[in-house]
């Protein structure tokens, strides 16, 4: 979902128990597909001095950072 629909979906839900219901399966929903993207940039990045193996890294400690908000 993009975040214009969100936030439109959001600004027309006007029952916050039903609003919060719908963030969490968004946010579950970016959780996984983070631990998708994250196994296929393991596998791209496992050869150690390669440009790929950095973006890797750099890639995995923004989605510990990104798991570590939507988890909050």
């Amino acid at each position: 979902m993009e975040l214009t629909q969100l936030m439109d979906e959001v600004r027309s839900t006007r029952d916050q128990g039903k609003l919060w219901t719908r963030t969490r399966e968004l946010l579950d929903e970016a959780r996984k597909e983070l631990e998708v993207r994250e196994e296929n940039w393991t596998e791209a990045g496992r050869k150690e001095g390669t440009p790929e193996h950095e973006l890797v890294r750099a890639l995995q400690w923004r989605v510990a950072t990104i798991k570590e908000f939507l988890s909050l």
